[in-house]
């Protein structure tokens, strides 16, 4: 049984599909913040993907084919993270997120620039908004004990530790 399937059936979100937090204790399998200390000097955060900029330049295609993929992938998720720990269709509904994902990732590889993939750091998608430059920390994921915007790019508990 995939680790999809276990946390379906627990009753646990996918990790695909992250809940919107205040911090990264609110995302089970998503990645911890580095400390402040690791990015001690100033640094520009790596480029933004705005999806919908990316979507206006798909051909009707190439719509046609990733739009029926992301409903279904996004169906079978709330399926999945619904349906009641050892249901009749829990495994039914990972087996369609894992399809539809996998279809997502070949479409999405063979339609938006390459460096995406395989140019180091990706560029961070636009919907999280706001970013600092020293922690990582977002709109939707802020730092323990809570920050907010003192400049773009900055955060009050980085301005607050003398990071510019």
């Amino acid at each position: 049984m995939s680790s999809r399937e276990k946390q379906a059936m627990a009753g646990e979100p996918s990790g695909t599909a992250p809940r919107l937090a205040t911090n990264g204790r609110d995302f089970p399998n998503g990645p911890t913040p580095p400390s402040r200390s690791v990015f001690p000097v100033p640094r520009r955060n790596p480029p933004r993907f705005d999806g919908a900029a990316a979507w206006s330049r798909l051909t009707r295609g190439e719509r046609d084919e990733l739009g029926p993929l992301m409903l279904e992938f996004v169906v079978a998720e709330a399926g999945a993270r619904l349906s009641p720990p050892g249901g009749v269709y829990t495994r039914t509904f990972v087996a369609a997120a894992d399809l539809a994902n996998n279809g997502l990732h070949r479409l999405a590889a063979e339609i938006l620039p390459q460096e995406i993939f395989f140019g180091g750091t990706p560029p961070i998608p636009a919907i999280v908004g706001d970013v600092c430059r020293h922690c990582g920390c977002t709109e939707f994921d802020a730092c323990d004990g809570g920050c907010f915007w003192v400049a773009p790019g900055l955060c009050s508990a980085c301005s607050a530790e003398g990071l510019p």
